[in-house]
């Protein structure tokens, strides 16, 4: 799969720059960088999320439009008049700072659509090199994800209890459930997220940490552990990508922690929305993760339909950079190379199976001839045995003959 990569950083305190580039065959090729103000940036992107709280299930009608309007002027901020062709099957990577984190550009134009409906779109963090978590496997406890409730809003029992249930029929994942109903320590949780290879949290949540009963765990807490281990981690809750100036956001502690990958909204979200979001995307974690997301917007369309917004705000993070164990799409000719190889491979195992079957023939055709006590008797065998008995007979009545002689001639 070719890779597009835009890096996103900031020049200045009033300029940010954008530098494009083509990855193909693992030769990148980069173009020239393109210089926008942070400041129009800044002001379209608080003026997106109020219109993206203005959305709602029941009024809803041009609101796609809208967007695809708002998309173009993003796209007249940041890239201006610059003409950039992205090839077909395309992965789409958005390396920023995390200043630039909101900035929406699952909602950019392409061919009358939002980018986000044509391509899989997955956004990577720069990280201070002394914040990096190596990768570590942890001991297991029988159980594969965690995945934690959030039950102190009692209008959103219903809906979590059948997201915790539908996820929990998945057979891909075994999930240890707990509640904040029950207490839970914050020891406790830390040592049972450091055995799992998922995380999952359902609830409301707008603020920077996790409840745990009548405790909590911040975020700053969460960025001093060792979470490099977690292969994913799926905040199901409002605001739960986005960006803070004041403190540590969710996703920068999680991103600090070594998460491997990382899903949130970055907006308000329906219950139902949300509920729909989990379901579909636990019980389809086995596809490759671009994939995943590019199959779960379209499922979330069919669904609420594209005059609800809310899945230009879904957001997938990979979040230091694309691992080796991240699966991505790959294309056709490595699959029949592949193919190829491996039908190689089953041929000359065929031979060598084929050879030791012929060995072992040989072999039990020389044991044949060896003689074997336990084998029955050929009719060859059955002869010169009758005529060894005869013999003995006759030799036994000469003997016999002999004594009678004898004993007449004593007298």
């Amino acid at each position: 799969m070719k890779k597009v990569i835009f890096y996103v950083t900031s020049k200045n305190n009033q300029t940010g720059q954008i530098l494009p580039m083509l990855e193909k065959n693992h030769f990148p090729v980069s173009y020239m960088p393109l210089h926008f103000s942070i400041d129009d940036v800044q002001a379209f992107v608080k003026e997106w999320l109020l219109f993206l709280q203005e959305t709602s299930m029941h009024n809803n009608q041009n609101r796609y439009e809208q967007a695809l309007q708002k998309g173009e002027f993003l796209q007249s901020i940041l890239f201006k008049s610059f003409d950039f062709q992205i090839p077909k099957n395309a992965l789409i990577l958005f390396v920023t700072e995390s200043t630039f984190n909101d900035i929406p550009f699952e909602i950019l134009p392409y061919q009358g659509k939002m980018l986000c409906e044509v391509f899989p779109i997955i956004r990577q963090m720069h990280i201070p090199v002394n914040t990096l978590k190596l990768y570590s496997r942890k001991t297991t406890n029988g159980y594969d994800g965690l995945l934690l409730k959030n039950m102190q809003n009692p209008s959103l029992w219903k809906s979590i209890e059948r997201e915790a249930k539908q996820m929990k029929k998945a057979k891909n994942i075994k999930w240890k459930v707990i509640s904040t109903q029950a207490f839970i320590a914050p020891n406790r949780f830390k040592e049972l997220l450091y055995k799992v290879s998922f995380f999952h949290y359902a609830g409301y949540g707008t603020e920077p940490f996790l409840p745990l009963g009548s405790q909590k765990i911040d975020a700053e807490e969460i960025a001093r552990l060792d979470l490099s281990h977690i292969k994913m981690a799926f905040i199901n809750s409002c605001h739960s990508a986005n960006h803070s100036d004041t403190s540590l956001s969710l996703l920068e502690a999680f991103a600090q922690a070594g998460v491997q990958q990382y899903a949130g909204f970055a907006s308000e979200v329906p219950t139902k929305y949300a509920e729909e979001t989990a379901i579909y995307f636990w019980k389809n974690i086995h596809l490759p993760f671009p994939m995943l997301m590019l199959r779960l917007r379209k499922h979330l369309i069919s669904l609420f339909g594209k005059q609800n917004l809310h899945f230009t705000a879904l957001r997938f993070y990979g979040i230091q950079e694309v691992k080796p164990n991240m699966k991505i799409m790959k294309p056709k000719k490595r699959r029949l190379r592949k193919f190829f190889l491996w039908m190689f491979v089953l041929g000359l195992l065929g031979q060598m199976l084929e050879e030791k079957k012929t060995d072992k023939k040989d072999i039990t055709k020389k044991e044949v001839k060896v003689r074997n006590p336990t084998r029955k008797p050929t009719q060859w065998k059955k002869k010169q045995r009758k005529q060894s008995i005869k013999k003995n007979k006759v030799n036994l009545k000469k003997k016999q003959d002999l004594k009678e002689i004898v004993f007449k001639e004593e007298p």
